[in-house]
């Protein structure tokens, strides 16, 4: 037996991992966004005799690209505790690449960048989108074409890409660059594995803040914001913590982050 679904699909599932039990099941992968470690690690306990797989990929590069095998029985690679989205697949490579376009070196952090035989000629009758997002880089003297991801990533000293978060993701607060995903991070750490999710957002005087959205129920937004003050810096707390019982899903089934935005009071 073969099974895929996104971890945002998964969580709603979690309640009820000490029920399921699919012994059949010989091959899992989680796709579509980072999956986060802890919850891997419950749902591995429900397909005992499955290998677990991390795939990742855009769409423009006709959907997986890259895979990372989930080790049941040690620690696995993360970052802000999401998984290591792996290496390549054959005949596919991945470079990161810095604002000037140049290829960075083991552990630097940049945007990380795909080719191969199977990326997409382009989009449809959209020049303008296709000069935006696919170059050439040289590789060995040649050239290479490239999709842009718009992920932000950095590739360890194995070889494994470490997944950090959308571009689009991050946010400037009070002069501070900040990566939502080490608030979410710090966040699903203190609610014990439940889903957070931070989305920056202008307020009535035109300044960025961040507003923290946590799935289901939390007793003490108080608890949490001081949990917060004593990992973090004073410019990447929440300025609003929100709960919502369920979040909304896109077509993809990832979490909707658009939709949570537009539940911000402001």
């Amino acid at each position: 037996m073969f099974g895929a679904m996104a971890p945002s699909m998964l969580r709603y599932l979690r309640p009820y991992f000490g029920e399921i039990n699919v012994p059949s099941m010989r091959y899992c992968i989680l796709t579509a966004e980072a999956s986060p470690v802890d919850l891997l690690k419950e749902w591995s306990g429900c397909i005992s005799n499955a290998e677990l797989y991390g795939f990742y990929g855009p769409t423009e590069a006709t959907i997986y690209c890259t895979y990372y095998k989930f080790n049941k029985e040690v620690a696995n690679k993360q970052l802000n505790g999401m998984v290591s989205i792996g290496r390549a697949m054959n005949g596919l490579s991945a470079v990161i690449v810095d604002e000037e376009k140049n290829i960075l070196k083991a552990n630097e952090k940049g945007e990380l960048w795909i080719s191969g035989d199977q990326l997409t000629p382009g989009y449809w009758n959209n020049p303008e989108k296709n000069k935006e997002s696919f170059f050439e880089l040289k590789i060995n003297g040649a050239p290479v074409r490239f999709y842009k991801t718009g992920d932000l990533c950095y590739i360890d000293d194995d070889g494994d890409i470490m997944y950090s978060g959308r571009l689009d993701f991050q946010a400037k607060i009070q002069g501070y660059r900040v990566e939502l995903s080490e608030i979410e991070h710090h966040a699903r750490e203190f609610i014990k594995g439940k889903n957070a999710i931070a989305v920056a957002f202008e307020n009535k005087t035109g300044n960025t803040e961040i507003a923290l959205f946590v799935e289901g129920e939390l007793a003490d937004t108080a608890a949490l914001s001081a949990f917060l003050k004593s990992k973090m810096p004073y410019y990447m707390i929440p300025a609003k913590i929100i709960t919502k019982e369920v979040f909304p899903l896109n077509t993809n089934g990832k979490t909707d982050r658009s939709m949570l935005k537009k539940l911000i009071p402001v």
